[in-house]
Protein backbone atom coordinates (compact mmCIF):
# COMPACT_ATOMS: atom_id res chain seq x y z
CA UNK A 1 0.00 0.00 0.00
CA UNK A 2 0.86 3.46 -1.24
CA UNK A 3 0.14 6.97 0.14
CA UNK A 4 -0.99 9.93 -1.81
CA UNK A 5 2.82 10.70 -2.55
CA UNK A 6 3.77 7.22 -2.89
CA UNK A 7 5.87 6.08 -0.40
CA UNK A 8 5.42 2.65 1.08
CA UNK A 9 3.62 2.49 4.35
CA UNK A 10 5.79 0.51 5.94
CA UNK A 11 8.74 2.58 5.34
CA UNK A 12 6.54 5.65 6.82
CA UNK A 13 6.19 3.57 10.03
CA UNK A 14 10.08 2.77 10.07
CA UNK A 15 10.99 6.12 9.78
CA UNK A 16 8.30 7.40 12.50
CA UNK A 17 9.77 4.41 14.90
CA UNK A 18 13.08 5.62 14.11
CA UNK A 19 12.68 9.27 15.20
CA UNK A 20 10.26 8.32 17.96
CA UNK A 21 11.71 5.87 19.70
CA UNK A 22 14.15 6.82 23.15
CA UNK A 23 17.67 5.72 23.20
CA UNK A 24 17.92 1.77 24.23
CA UNK A 25 18.82 0.89 27.17
CA UNK A 26 22.71 0.39 28.36
CA UNK A 27 23.63 2.53 25.64
CA UNK A 28 24.06 5.84 27.30
CA UNK A 29 27.58 7.16 27.68
CA UNK A 30 25.85 9.60 30.11
CA UNK A 31 23.15 9.82 32.23
CA UNK A 32 21.86 11.90 35.14
CA UNK A 33 19.93 11.16 38.54
CA UNK A 34 17.66 13.32 40.25
CA UNK A 35 15.44 13.62 43.30
CA UNK A 36 13.16 14.43 41.20
CA UNK A 37 13.75 12.12 38.13
CA UNK A 38 11.90 8.72 37.44
CA UNK A 39 13.16 5.35 36.07
CA UNK A 40 12.44 4.10 33.01
CA UNK A 41 13.74 2.99 29.84
CA UNK A 42 13.74 6.40 28.32
CA UNK A 43 15.45 8.35 31.74
CA UNK A 44 19.06 9.41 32.12
CA UNK A 45 19.29 12.72 29.89
CA UNK A 46 19.87 15.93 32.06
CA UNK A 47 15.82 16.73 31.09
CA UNK A 48 14.57 13.59 32.13
CA UNK A 49 16.83 12.03 34.46
CA UNK A 50 16.53 8.75 36.72
CA UNK A 51 15.17 8.60 40.05
CA UNK A 52 17.46 5.59 41.17
CA UNK A 53 21.40 4.92 40.59
CA UNK A 54 19.91 1.49 39.76
CA UNK A 55 18.10 2.95 37.24
CA UNK A 56 20.09 4.75 35.19
CA UNK A 57 22.69 1.55 35.67
CA UNK A 58 20.27 -0.06 33.42
CA UNK A 59 20.77 2.77 30.61
CA UNK A 60 24.36 2.96 30.09
CA UNK A 61 26.87 1.37 28.70
CA UNK A 62 30.14 0.13 29.76
CA UNK A 63 32.25 3.62 31.11
CA UNK A 64 29.79 5.60 30.99
CA UNK A 65 29.36 8.38 33.27
CA UNK A 66 26.29 8.65 36.04
CA UNK A 67 25.75 12.56 37.66
CA UNK A 68 24.03 13.78 40.60
CA UNK A 69 22.20 16.63 39.79
CA UNK A 70 20.58 17.59 43.40
CA UNK A 71 20.49 16.18 46.64
CA UNK A 72 19.01 13.03 47.65
CA UNK A 73 18.83 9.42 48.24
CA UNK A 74 19.39 7.58 45.21
CA UNK A 75 18.81 4.00 46.58
CA UNK A 76 17.57 1.32 47.22
CA UNK A 77 20.67 -0.73 48.13
CA UNK A 78 21.90 -2.74 47.07
CA UNK A 79 23.10 -1.06 44.01
CA UNK A 80 24.28 -3.04 41.50
CA UNK A 81 27.19 -3.01 39.31
CA UNK A 82 27.99 -5.31 36.53
CA UNK A 83 30.18 -2.60 33.95
CA UNK A 84 32.74 -0.09 34.08
CA UNK A 85 30.82 3.22 35.49
CA UNK A 86 31.91 6.00 36.98
CA UNK A 87 28.82 7.68 39.56
CA UNK A 88 29.77 11.66 40.55
CA UNK A 89 28.62 14.23 42.45
CA UNK A 90 30.09 16.80 41.93
CA UNK A 91 29.36 19.35 44.95
CA UNK A 92 25.55 19.46 44.55
CA UNK A 93 24.62 18.64 48.15
CA UNK A 94 24.54 14.87 49.77
CA UNK A 95 24.16 12.40 47.49
CA UNK A 96 23.38 9.57 49.44
CA UNK A 97 22.50 5.72 49.55
CA UNK A 98 20.99 4.14 52.53
CA UNK A 99 20.88 0.39 53.40
CA UNK A 100 18.29 -2.23 54.93
CA UNK A 101 19.63 -5.22 57.22
CA UNK A 102 21.40 -7.58 55.55
CA UNK A 103 21.95 -5.56 51.92
CA UNK A 104 25.26 -3.78 50.57
CA UNK A 105 25.03 -0.59 49.73
CA UNK A 106 27.30 -1.51 46.63
CA UNK A 107 27.76 -4.69 45.37
CA UNK A 108 30.49 -4.63 42.17
CA UNK A 109 31.52 -7.10 40.51
CA UNK A 110 32.77 -5.94 36.59
CA UNK A 111 34.62 -7.44 33.82
CA UNK A 112 38.99 -7.52 34.27
CA UNK A 113 39.33 -4.78 31.76
CA UNK A 114 36.96 -2.32 33.50
CA UNK A 115 36.61 0.05 36.38
CA UNK A 116 34.48 1.77 38.49
CA UNK A 117 34.56 5.35 39.99
CA UNK A 118 32.44 6.51 42.91
CA UNK A 119 33.18 10.30 43.96
CA UNK A 120 31.62 12.06 46.73
CA UNK A 121 28.65 10.34 47.64
CA UNK A 122 26.92 9.56 51.33
CA UNK A 123 26.71 5.69 51.96
CA UNK A 124 25.00 5.05 55.40
CA UNK A 125 24.50 1.78 56.84
CA UNK A 126 22.24 3.65 59.22
CA UNK A 127 23.31 1.04 62.08
CA UNK A 128 21.25 -2.02 60.31
CA UNK A 129 22.92 -5.36 60.97
CA UNK A 130 24.99 -7.52 58.42
CA UNK A 131 25.33 -5.10 56.03
CA UNK A 132 28.41 -3.52 54.16
CA UNK A 133 28.93 -0.37 52.59
CA UNK A 134 31.31 -1.00 49.07
CA UNK A 135 31.71 -4.86 47.83
CA UNK A 136 33.87 -4.98 45.15
CA UNK A 137 34.21 -8.72 44.33
CA UNK A 138 35.80 -8.57 40.41
CA UNK A 139 37.28 -5.33 38.16
CA UNK A 140 40.34 -3.99 37.63
CA UNK A 141 40.10 -1.01 39.08
CA UNK A 142 37.63 1.04 42.21
CA UNK A 143 38.15 4.44 42.92
CA UNK A 144 36.79 6.01 45.59
CA UNK A 145 36.80 10.02 46.24
CA UNK A 146 35.74 11.93 48.29
CA UNK A 147 32.99 9.77 49.97
CA UNK A 148 31.65 9.50 53.19
CA UNK A 149 31.05 5.38 54.02
CA UNK A 150 29.36 5.36 57.58
CA UNK A 151 27.46 2.99 60.30
CA UNK A 152 27.77 -0.08 58.86
CA UNK A 153 27.06 -2.81 62.09
CA UNK A 154 28.57 -6.14 61.84
CA UNK A 155 26.99 -9.94 62.98
CA UNK A 156 30.07 -11.79 61.49
CA UNK A 157 33.41 -11.05 60.13
CA UNK A 158 32.06 -11.01 56.81
CA UNK A 159 29.85 -7.61 57.47
CA UNK A 160 30.07 -4.43 59.22
CA UNK A 161 33.00 -3.84 56.64
CA UNK A 162 33.23 -0.39 54.74
CA UNK A 163 34.73 -1.56 51.78
CA UNK A 164 35.21 -5.21 51.41
CA UNK A 165 37.81 -6.08 48.21
CA UNK A 166 37.26 -10.02 47.46
CA UNK A 167 38.44 -10.43 43.68
CA UNK A 168 39.04 -14.32 43.37
CA UNK A 169 41.79 -14.02 40.00
CA UNK A 170 43.33 -11.08 37.61
CA UNK A 171 44.93 -7.68 38.33
CA UNK A 172 43.38 -4.90 39.84
CA UNK A 173 44.39 -0.83 40.86
CA UNK A 174 42.15 0.22 44.14
CA UNK A 175 42.49 4.04 44.99
CA UNK A 176 40.60 5.11 48.20
CA UNK A 177 41.39 8.88 48.97
CA UNK A 178 40.17 12.30 50.42
CA UNK A 179 37.43 9.94 52.32
CA UNK A 180 36.28 9.94 56.10
CA UNK A 181 35.17 6.18 56.69
CA UNK A 182 33.78 6.00 60.25
CA UNK A 183 31.80 4.32 63.16
CA UNK A 184 31.93 1.05 61.07
CA UNK A 185 31.87 -2.38 63.22
CA UNK A 186 34.39 -4.68 61.78
CA UNK A 187 36.84 -3.26 59.58
CA UNK A 188 37.41 0.06 57.38
CA UNK A 189 39.02 -1.53 54.52
CA UNK A 190 39.51 -5.14 54.22
CA UNK A 191 41.33 -6.90 51.36
CA UNK A 192 40.96 -10.21 51.40
CA UNK A 193 41.35 -12.10 47.35
CA UNK A 194 40.37 -15.88 47.99
CA UNK A 195 42.59 -16.64 44.77
CA UNK A 196 45.98 -15.64 42.88
CA UNK A 197 45.39 -11.97 42.12
CA UNK A 198 48.20 -8.77 41.21
CA UNK A 199 46.93 -5.86 43.25
CA UNK A 200 47.88 -2.02 44.31
CA UNK A 201 45.90 -0.62 46.73
CA UNK A 202 46.72 2.95 47.69
CA UNK A 203 45.14 4.36 50.53
CA UNK A 204 45.58 8.79 50.90
CA UNK A 205 44.10 11.27 52.34
CA UNK A 206 41.21 9.54 54.09
CA UNK A 207 39.99 9.20 58.05
CA UNK A 208 39.29 5.64 58.92
CA UNK A 209 37.80 5.82 62.65
CA UNK A 210 36.16 2.38 64.12
CA UNK A 211 33.08 2.21 66.41
CA UNK A 212 34.83 0.75 69.25
CA UNK A 213 37.67 -1.46 69.44
CA UNK A 214 35.83 -4.82 69.54
CA UNK A 215 37.85 -7.97 68.91
CA UNK A 216 39.40 -8.54 65.61
CA UNK A 217 38.01 -5.37 64.04
CA UNK A 218 40.90 -3.07 62.02
CA UNK A 219 41.20 0.27 60.58
CA UNK A 220 43.00 -1.60 57.58
CA UNK A 221 43.56 -5.63 56.82
CA UNK A 222 45.03 -7.11 54.06
CA UNK A 223 45.47 -11.06 54.10
CA UNK A 224 47.52 -12.70 51.28
CA UNK A 225 49.05 -14.97 53.26
CA UNK A 226 49.19 -18.21 51.60
CA UNK A 227 48.41 -17.52 48.36
CA UNK A 228 49.93 -16.49 45.00
CA UNK A 229 49.80 -12.90 43.37
CA UNK A 230 50.81 -9.81 44.52
CA UNK A 231 50.25 -6.98 46.67
CA UNK A 232 51.33 -2.69 46.99
CA UNK A 233 49.52 -1.17 50.12
CA UNK A 234 50.14 2.12 49.96
CA UNK A 235 48.81 4.24 53.25
CA UNK A 236 49.51 7.80 53.30
CA UNK A 237 48.06 10.46 54.67
CA UNK A 238 45.64 8.79 56.47
CA UNK A 239 44.64 8.53 60.11
CA UNK A 240 43.96 5.43 61.54
CA UNK A 241 42.22 5.16 65.56
CA UNK A 242 39.91 3.54 67.95
CA UNK A 243 39.88 -0.53 66.25
CA UNK A 244 41.20 -3.16 67.99
CA UNK A 245 43.96 -3.34 65.04
CA UNK A 246 45.05 -0.34 62.99
CA UNK A 247 46.83 -2.11 60.24
CA UNK A 248 46.58 -5.88 60.64
CA UNK A 249 48.53 -7.57 57.89
CA UNK A 250 49.13 -11.21 57.09
CA UNK A 251 50.96 -11.40 53.83
CA UNK A 252 52.79 -13.32 51.22
CA UNK A 253 56.48 -12.74 50.50
CA UNK A 254 55.16 -10.31 47.69
CA UNK A 255 53.32 -8.65 49.88
CA UNK A 256 54.83 -4.58 50.15
CA UNK A 257 53.12 -2.40 52.45
CA UNK A 258 54.29 1.07 53.27
CA UNK A 259 53.26 3.61 55.31
CA UNK A 260 53.88 6.98 55.00
CA UNK A 261 52.83 10.38 56.62
CA UNK A 262 50.46 8.93 58.64
CA UNK A 263 48.78 8.50 62.25
CA UNK A 264 47.57 5.90 63.45
CA UNK A 265 46.46 6.04 67.13
CA UNK A 266 44.34 5.27 69.70
CA UNK A 267 44.55 1.43 68.51
CA UNK A 268 44.86 -1.68 70.18
CA UNK A 269 47.62 -2.19 68.00
CA UNK A 270 48.85 0.10 66.05
CA UNK A 271 50.41 -1.96 63.07
CA UNK A 272 51.04 -6.09 63.31
CA UNK A 273 52.33 -7.30 60.59
CA UNK A 274 52.73 -11.35 60.75
CA UNK A 275 52.75 -12.78 57.77
CA UNK A 276 56.02 -12.78 55.02
CA UNK A 277 55.53 -9.03 53.72
CA UNK A 278 57.83 -6.37 53.84
CA UNK A 279 56.46 -3.59 55.77
CA UNK A 280 57.98 0.17 55.60
CA UNK A 281 57.31 3.09 57.90
CA UNK A 282 58.10 6.57 56.98
CA UNK A 283 57.15 9.88 58.72
CA UNK A 284 54.53 8.75 61.03
CA UNK A 285 52.99 9.44 64.48
CA UNK A 286 52.25 5.54 66.12
CA UNK A 287 51.30 6.61 69.57
CA UNK A 288 47.98 6.58 72.11
CA UNK A 289 48.02 2.84 71.31
CA UNK A 290 48.01 -0.21 73.43
CA UNK A 291 51.03 -1.61 71.54
CA UNK A 292 52.57 0.72 68.89
CA UNK A 293 54.13 -2.15 66.40
CA UNK A 294 53.85 -5.82 66.97
CA UNK A 295 55.93 -7.36 64.91
CA UNK A 296 56.54 -10.83 66.80
CA UNK A 297 55.23 -13.32 65.01
CA UNK A 298 56.24 -12.11 61.42
CA UNK A 299 59.06 -13.94 59.27
CA UNK A 300 58.89 -10.48 56.64
CA UNK A 301 61.11 -7.49 56.94
CA UNK A 302 59.86 -4.29 58.92
CA UNK A 303 61.65 -0.90 58.49
CA UNK A 304 61.07 1.87 60.65
CA UNK A 305 62.81 4.95 59.02
CA UNK A 306 63.85 7.10 61.70
CA UNK A 307 61.54 10.27 61.06
CA UNK A 308 59.16 8.37 62.74
CA UNK A 309 57.31 8.71 66.18
CA UNK A 310 56.58 5.82 67.87
CA UNK A 311 56.23 6.62 71.35
CA UNK A 312 53.20 7.56 74.21
CA UNK A 313 51.89 3.56 73.46
CA UNK A 314 51.73 1.81 76.89
CA UNK A 315 54.24 -0.95 74.58
CA UNK A 316 55.50 0.80 72.08
CA UNK A 317 57.34 -2.16 69.60
CA UNK A 318 57.03 -6.15 70.31
CA UNK A 319 59.78 -8.05 68.52
CA UNK A 320 62.53 -6.56 66.32
CA UNK A 321 61.88 -3.22 64.00
CA UNK A 322 65.08 -2.47 61.76
CA UNK A 323 65.66 1.37 61.83
CA UNK A 324 66.46 2.66 58.72
CA UNK A 325 67.75 6.07 57.69
CA UNK A 326 64.96 8.62 56.58
CA UNK A 327 64.07 8.51 53.43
Amino acid sequence: MRNRRGFPAALLIALSLATSTPATAGTLTRAWVSSLGTDGASCGAVATPCRTFNGALANVAPGAEIDVKDPGDYGPAPVTISHGVSIVNDGVGTAAVRTPAGANAFTINVPAADAVELRGLSINGGGAAGTNGVVFNGGGGLTIIDCVIERFASTTASNGNAIQIAPASGSLKVLIAGSKIVDNGNIGVNYVPSGTVSAIVSIERTVIRGLAQTSKSAGVTALTSGLGGSLALNISNAVISNYYYGANISGNAATVVTVAASQLNNNGIGIIPYGQEQVLIKRSVISGNNTGVDVCCGTGAYDSAGDNVIRGNVTNVIGTLTKIGTQ
